[in-house]
């Protein structure tokens, strides 16, 4: 994001909490700015970092990502007499907490409702959704991405990809595919992630004698070649506020079989990009999978609609310059305020 809104002229600079991830790859790439602690001192840590970088940098704007971010980095930009803009990538037990931004952005239109439900003022919410580089998944073809991954040429590959937790569903994905399990002897579910239920679904694989037709591939960072590697992909999530893996398989030209929930709704389209089905069904899932298992047509019709779908509507680019034009606009507002 911070380097496609500095190719439209914006400068920007990242505080990050210290060691973190987000630490190493904002000063990987020129953008750290400062660090705050963690622990008992971290909100102080962090209310200092934004009004000493407020002052120093003569920043416009100030942007938060997430519940903890927001919660330090609003306290630093009322001090600082700087707008502040929150965005939210999930579901919130407390979305009012936000109502204290001149702006938050939702990255869907199901999150942008709950937070309006949640007690945000509706003319505070902006909907971006989140897009995705599609050239960045061109890496890998079939054949290869099975030999890599060793998964047979011939089998019908269903993918899961993503955390191995309840709200994910991949316990859905296990119960759905031990019921095809013997009327596609051809069938093999891979999971790509880790999380608290591997245990649990490689128990249950062994205990419905699946074992060799379930794999562990762990977590992963060519996320790419699973999605080449695969026939279809699973996304039965209980629920989900946009559907990245959902995106990143269309734009690989994979069918998705995913759950009529929160912003997977917006991102699959029924019958066209693949199928939505009722969360936690096991049975309906079980019925879809059987169904694109024999009519590889309507597989391959489905997948160029997809790529087609994210191109036209979630590029990466097109989530930049509306972000950009949400920035700008609450940038002027706050400078029009102060100077009238």
């Amino acid at each position: 994001m911070c380097q496609g809104l500095e190719a439209l002229g914006h400068r920007c600079f990242i505080g990050a909490k210290r060691r973190s991830a987000l630490e190493g790859l904002a000063r990987a790439h020129g953008f750290l700015a400062g660090v705050f602690s963690g622990g008992a001192l971290g909100y102080l840590s962090a209310v200092f970092l934004v009004r000493r970088l407020a002052r120093e940098l003569g920043v416009d704007l100030i942007v938060a990502h997430g519940r903890s971010h927001f919660s330090r980095f609003l306290a630093g930009a009322r001090l600082s007499k700087v707008p502040i803009v929150a965005t939210v990538h999930g579901w919130d037990k407390h979305p009012a907490r936000y109502a204290a931004a001149d702006c938050v952005i939702a990255v869907s239109e199901a999150v942008g409702e709950r937070l309006a439900r949640g007690g945000v003022p509706e003319e505070k919410v902006a909907v971006v959704r989140n897009g995705i580089i599609a050239e960045e998944l061109e890496l890998f073809d079939r054949a290869e991405s099975r030999r890599a991954l060793g998964l047979p040429e011939e089998a019908f590959v269903l993918a899961f990809v993503g955390r191995l937790e309840e709200e994910k569903g991949p316990q859905v994905a296990v119960e759905a595919f031990a019921r095809v399990a013997r009327e596609l002897p051809q069938a093999l579910l891979a999971f790509a992630g880790a999380g608290a239920l591997k245990s649990e679904l490689q128990q249950r694989a062994r205990a419905s004698e699946l074992a060799g037709r379930v794999r562990f591939l762990g977590q992963r960072d060519d996320v790419a070649r699973v999605y080449r590697a695969a026939d279809v992909v699973l996304m039965p999530s209980l629920c989900e506020p946009l559907g990245r893996t959902a995106l990143e398989a269309m734009a690989c030209e994979r069918p998705v079989l995913a759950s009529d929930t929160g912003g997977l709704r917006e991102v699959v389209a029924d019958g066209e990009t693949g199928l939505l089905l009722p969360p936690g069904d096991g049975s309906a899932l079980a019925q879809a999978i059987v169904a694109l298992a024999g009519d590889a047509g309507r597989r391959e019709a489905m997948g160029r609609a997809g790529r087609e779908r994210v191109l036209r509507e979630f590029r990466h680019e097109h989530t930049v310059r509306k972000t950009a034009e949400i920035y700008e606009q609450v940038a002027r507002a706050a400078h029009v305020a102060r100077e009238g």
